[in-house]
């Protein structure tokens, strides 16, 4: 468990669906904040006669993640971040997924590896239960080598869990130099991610 007094910090959701523990060295990504503003002010700006159309609008959305951060001044190559997705009716990480590691294969293999670009391996997986809604979450991690390229490795510790009609994906990415140092604490911040 992460103490809040040696070295980390909370993030809550500001529209209360999720929350999560990060290194206090870490700063919020400006670019990712300043893109979700602009796409709550166009859904907004639709007009009051097509805003008004429905009683139960999807929360606005931009096309990257809905939060995300960072260590101030790097170039993104040490990340966590949080995408929040629409998911189809009677969607569940079981049924739909399989088992964590079924799931993660499966995520990996469709999201993530591209042949001869960025090669995937699996390292682990396992599910868990949020601690305040008693949600399932898989955790799993993940190195991804890019073959053709001078890029060193990545890994990425990830959360996946579901709540209603939407799917949520926590992931901290860090190059291998990141991960050989610190690879524990950034099991432990994954394992902070809790849906409400």
């Amino acid at each position: 468990f992460l103490d809040y007094d040696r070295g980390f910090k909370r993030y809550y959701d500001a529209a209360g669906r999720f929350e999560f523990q990060y290194p206090s060295r870490y700063v919020q990504d400006r670019t990712v904040f300043l893109n979700n503003i602009d796409a709550a002010y166009n859904q907004r700006m639709m007009g009051p006669t097509l805003a008004a159309t429905s009683s139960r609008r999807a929360a606005p959305r931009s096309s990257g993640p809905d939060v995300a951060f960072g260590p101030a001044g790097e170039t993104g190559a040490e990340n966590l971040s949080v995408f929040v997705g629409q998911l189809a009716s009677g969607f569940s990480l079981r049924g739909t997924l399989g088992e964590p590691t079924e799931a993660a294969e499966r995520l990996i293999s469709t999201t993530i590896a591209k042949p001869g670009v960025r090669e995937t391996t699996l390292l682990g997986a396992s599910e868990a239960t949020s601690a305040r809604s008693g949600r399932p979450l898989y955790q799993f991690e993940y190195r991804v080598d890019y073959p053709n390229s001078a890029q060193q490795p990545t890994y990425t510790v990830c959360v996946v869990g579901a709540a209603k009609d939407t799917l949520f994906t926590f992931a901290s990415r860090v190059p291998e130099s990141v991960w050989t140092e610190r690879a524990d604490e950034f099991r432990e911040v994954a394992k902070t991610f809790t849906l409400y």
